[in-house]
């Protein structure tokens, strides 16, 4: 599955130049230049990752990352801002963002956020993959256990 990505902006030079680097690295973008934008666009597509200013009009990236996270608690967002303010770096990662970047940042750092996100949800799904499995297994062979101890049981007694 190719993975998707949301640029939220509300600046529409930095959503058209992370997309169009985004894109040449062979994710699918789509933009969005609000929160509610942003959130609109959640409701209705599936994302992998999205990727949110904090300072926007109508609804801020911290009151998205909320709000993304209340419904998905596993997606991944990064945060940039120009405004580089500790409590805000504390307050997005305390609620679940992945990475905090200060504009202006440099493609190629964001680029590299971008895959490691990514690459931490796929080994995430993974391993729950793996559990699932491991817990399916153990279910079977447990099932096959039991069956086999009441013939032996009943073997045993008709003996």
């Amino acid at each position: 599955m190719e993975d998707r990505i949301l640029i939220v902006d509300d600046e529409e030079l930095i959503c058209r130049l992370l997309a169009q680097k985004l894109t040449s690295e062979g994710y699918s973008c789509v933009t969005a230049h609000s929160g509610r934008e942003a959130l609109s666009r959640f409701y209705k597509d599936t994302f992998s990752l999205i990727i949110s200013d904090i300072k926007m009009p109508e609804m801020d990236g911290i009151e998205l990352l909320k709000r993304v996270r209340s419904l998905n608690p596993k997606m991944m967002v990064i945060m940039v801002t120009a405004y580089p303010e500790i409590d805000l770096a504390v307050e997005a990662m305390r609620l679940g963002a992945y990475d905090f970047i200060i504009k202006p940042a440099d493609l190629e750092l964001i680029l590299l956020s971008v895959r490691k996100a990514l690459d931490k949800k796929r080994l995430e799904e993974e391993l729950e993959a793996y559990h699932k499995n491991l817990e399916r297994l153990v279910e079977e062979r447990t099932a096959k256990l039991q069956h086999a101890y009441r013939v032996l049981k009943k073997a045993h007694l008709d003996s």
